[in-house]
């Protein structure tokens, strides 16, 4: 399965009005006829949550919106050098709203005037930009929330954002039933010398990973599915984004067993599946902090069932639990990446369990079949 890039075009419609800031005050400065427009290239369906309640969510709804920043530095003097303490801020916090068809600047968040936005003649502009509002499911990302922040303390000796957090402080614990946001971030620079005033192209990357966990009875008796739970992962960190786009992550875990777990009832006739997690909606994968090797190094889970009845009691429960990664683990998924999804597929058979493990990257899905 392959989803396809939307390339979504970002045209400037209006005049840029910020009271008090003299970014856009040198007239020499300024081009006087070419504004700032963007082409913004994500996924048609993202592979987590940006709309919990379809599998058919688009990032370009009309009303969503994203926030761009912008650090401008001077081009060189006439003998070459560049005078980095004169680095502007030029735009911060600036909104862009989709209005179904294209993506405009606005006044502000809440002031959804169009603006326009000048090109320097010259120099070079660092942008940075992060979806803040998905309109298809009324989810602010993440303001209304408090998860992420740039702070004037991130700023280096010249005024350069250094990186962005999330969270704004201390830890996000992501469970399957919460916390659950597809956070989407791109950073480009443009050198008005090489390339000029055409428009720019942003390439939006997810921050987390997301799982999906399905089990199937294929054995001719029911199934009652008890309880199911993952184990030995990271649930607990922050992240912490360069201004250039890097990512340093700082895991941990609330407990050492039992994550993300699910108590059920759950009877599977032959033939008939169950997703784990099932409220989380959009396909029902669940956002999770991405997992190195070594993060994802004891990694398992664990399954109890009852197979069969007689006279009309079932029959002693199975426990078992299973390794996803290691050395004695027979899967060769070994981290969970950041803007993957991986599909494991659990199927319960009369004398054994069997797992088909599929990685999506970069939105195309590679299939491994693997047995327990």
């Amino acid at each position: 399965m392959r989803e396809h890039l939307a390339y979504i075009h970002v045209f400037v419609a209006s005049v840029m009005l910020m009271s008090g800031c003299d970014k856009h005050s040198d007239t020499d400065l300024m081009s006087e006829d070419a504004y700032i427009s963007f082409e913004f290239n994500v996924a048609e369906k993202t592979k987590s949550l940006i709309n919990p309640d379809s599998q058919t969510s688009n990032f370009q709804t009309a009303g969503s919106a994203v926030t761009l920043y912008d650090v401008f530095t001077p081009a060189a003097d006439d003998a070459g050098q560049q005078n980095t303490g004169s680095l502007v801020q030029y735009l911060d916090e600036q909104n862009l709203r989709c209005n179904g068809t294209d993506w405009i600047f606005t006044k502000s968040k809440t002031d959804i005037a169009e603006v326009k936005i000048p090109w320097t003649k010259s120099g070079q502009h660092d942008f940075f930009a992060h979806n803040s509002y998905d309109a298809a499911s009324g989810q602010n990302i993440p303001y209304a929330v408090g998860y992420s922040s740039f702070e004037d303390s991130q700023a280096n000796t010249t005024g350069k954002h250094q990186y962005f957090r999330i969270p704004a402080s201390g830890d996000l614990t992501l469970t399957a039933q919460d916390n659950q946001f597809d956070f989407l971030y791109s950073s480009k620079n443009r050198d008005i010398l090489i390339e000029g005033h055409k428009q720019v192209e942003m390439n939006f990357q997810h921050l987390f990973a997301a799982v999906y966990f399905e089990v199937k009875n294929i054995s001719p008796d029911p199934m009652r599915l008890n309880s199911f739970s993952l184990g030995g992962i990271k649930d607990k960190g922050n992240a912490e984004i360069a201004y250039n786009g890097n990512v340093t992550l700082n895991l941990s875990a609330t407990k050492a067993n039992a994550l993300f777990e699910e108590n059920q009832d759950q009877v599977l006739n032959t033939g008939e599946s169950y997703v784990i997690y099932s409220g989380c909606g959009a396909g029902q994968a669940f956002l999770i902090w991405p997992h190195t090797i070594a993060d994802f190094a004891n990694a398992s889970f664990t399954i109890n069932y009852n197979l069969g009845q007689n006279s009309g009691n079932w029959n002693a429960a199975t426990n078992k639990t299973i390794k996803l990664s290691g050395a004695d683990s027979p899967y060769k998924v070994n981290n969970w990446a950041a803007g993957s999804v991986y599909k494991y597929y659990i199927t319960v058979s009369d004398d054994k369990i069997s797992l088909s493990v599929i990685r999506v990257i970069d939105w195309i899905d590679d299939d491994v079949i693997l047995e327990e």
